[in-house]
């Protein structure tokens, strides 16, 4: 039935069973840093805005230089990404307090 004890009994007809080969961990390099140009960094393990798993998903690091916080792959700080998306989060939460506010003191004698 089979020719040899190697040869896979479930591996497609159509390949050749070569496996790929691993990236490098050259082309995985990220980018350096936005401010002081240094490639020191290290992952950010944790962010009080996006939680445990914020971080990762988004590839925030941290310069070990400066301090900087930043897309490891594209090099372009968290900051202005952040606060573009917290900014319409915060100013619906004042709208909404001042609503209950104000309809609190309306509704006093």
């Amino acid at each position: 039935m089979f020719t040899s004890q190697n040869e896979n009994p479930y591996a497609s007809p159509l390949t050749d069973n070569v496996l790929p080969d691993k990236p490098e961990l050259a082309s995985l390099q990220a980018s350096p840093c936005p401010r002081c140009g240094s490639n020191d960094e290290k992952p950010v393990p944790y962010s009080p805005l996006m939680g445990r798993h914020g971080p990762r998903a988004v590839d925030h690091v941290r310069c070990s230089a400066c301090g900087t916080q930043y897309n490891g792959e594209t090099g372009r700080e968290i900051t202005s990404r952040l606060w573009r998306h917290l900014l319409p989060v915060l100013l619906a939460g004042i709208l909404g307090l001042l609503y209950i506010a104000l309809g609190f003191l309306l509704s006093l004698p």
